[in-house]
């Protein structure tokens, strides 16, 4: 069946105008973690896990249970993430955002199962930094970011890869929640619907299980709570810094003019992170200034961050009930799929809800399919 599947996709990619040195080298990466997956017992018997990791490997399977029978997340027959992928890089993935340098729209590429999608992904860093080098030579911004877990959408039975367990508990029951939730609802062709559904599920989903199984006094609970306020004031931060971009690349001066000025508008929202850095309870977020910014970075990032508070409206009128959310997106799907920028619809949809309702703005979590943590 593995085989039947790889197959099927070449053969759409092909027709999807990527070239053929990509097509082998996406299909031969997803096919050797395939051939890698361990079973979890077997793996930890011959000592290849330290204690920690034996124990966030049992939280995974609690998770998993509890995302898919309390929460309705895939399905009961779901097979992902009951078997381990050990493996000695650091990230599974390295996904590549490309961006003009005059805009935060991203370049897109198309594809079989999830159609339109905002990056590449190489599981080679290598790989990854050559098409970087070959963007950034035709002028475009590109951000490279290592992922420690990503989806397959169900047509693969997705494992745990050893690269999710460098997260602490309550990330990583984020994550798993995240990833099965795009199992669960996704729109093809819609990058930051999917991503921020994803994101405010696994946001919720993460404190309802953190709550049952340790207690909302918890460390593991109370680092969640510290971690989503971080991530709250990050995205309204991430958001406004998009708005002043967008802001000064629609402006009437010449596209050579606007390039080469943009470093101010760089240095001022870097002040504006300065003043943020002291609200931040975690470490997280406060090294994002060491990075070189770029428009591929904003683009990335706004993928996961940005509509959050569109979701939570919808959160609300379904009485902050996170099962009867899952549910309304399984049953609007169709519908959701008919729209040319779904969360423009259900900002109009939900429009009655105040944002003072809301609590705080939109909760955030970074969890990839792409982890932007890493």
């Amino acid at each position: 069946m593995i085989w039947v599947r790889v197959a099927l996709v070449l053969n759409v990619l092909i027709s999807s105008g990527c070239s053929l040195s990509y097509l082998a080298h996406v299909s031969w990466g997803q096919l050797s973690l395939m051939h890698e997956r361990r079973n979890i017992q077997e793996a930890i018997d011959e000592g290849i896990f330290s204690k920690d990791e034996i124990e966030k490997l049992k939280l995974i399977q609690e998770v998993r249970e509890f995302a898919i029978h309390d929460l309705h997340l895939s399905s009961p027959s779901s097979k992902s993430y009951q078997k381990v992928v050990p493996l000695s890089r650091d990230s599974v993935v390295y996904a590549v955002v490309v961006c003009p340098q005059d805009s935060l729209k991203p370049l897109t590429w198309t594809f079989p199962f999830s159609g339109e999608v905002s990056y590449l992904g190489f599981f080679n860093l290598e790989k990854a930094k050559n098409t970087q080098t070959e963007y950034e030579e035709d002028h475009y911004d590109v951000y490279v970011r290592g992922v420690s877990a990503y989806s397959t959408l169900g047509w693969f039975e997705d494992p745990i890869y050893s690269t999710m367990l460098r997260y602490a508990h309550d990330q990583l029951v984020n994550l798993v929640i995240h990833e099965l939730m795009h199992e669960t609802v996704y729109l093809k062709g819609k990058t930051d619907f999917n991503e921020g559904l994803a994101t405010f599920v696994g946001n919720q989903g993460a404190l309802l299980f953190l709550e049952k199984k340790f207690g909302k006094k918890s460390k593991y609970y109370q680092h969640a709570l510290d971690d989503q306020a971080d991530e709250a004031l990050f995205s309204n931060f991430m958001k406004e810094s998009s708005v002043a971009l967008q802001k000064y690349y629609t402006q009437s001066l010449p596209r050579e003019e606007k390039i080469k000025q943009r470093g101010g508008q760089f240095e001022k929202i870097k002040g504006r992170f300065q003043k943020l850095k002291p609200k931040l309870k975690l470490p997280g977020y406060r090294s994002f200034d060491r990075m070189t910014w770029n428009n591929a970075v904003f683009a990335g990032w706004g993928q996961y961050l940005s509509h959050l508070d569109v979701f939570e409206k919808v959160w609300i009128q379904n009485n902050r009930n996170l099962v009867q959310l899952v549910q309304y997106f399984k049953e609007q799907e169709e519908i959701l799929s008919e729209q040319e920028n779904p969360i423009e619809y259900l900002n109009q949809v939900f429009s009655a809800i105040r944002r003072t309702d809301l609590r705080l703005g939109g909760q955030i979590i970074f969890a990839l399919d792409a982890r932007l943590k890493d």
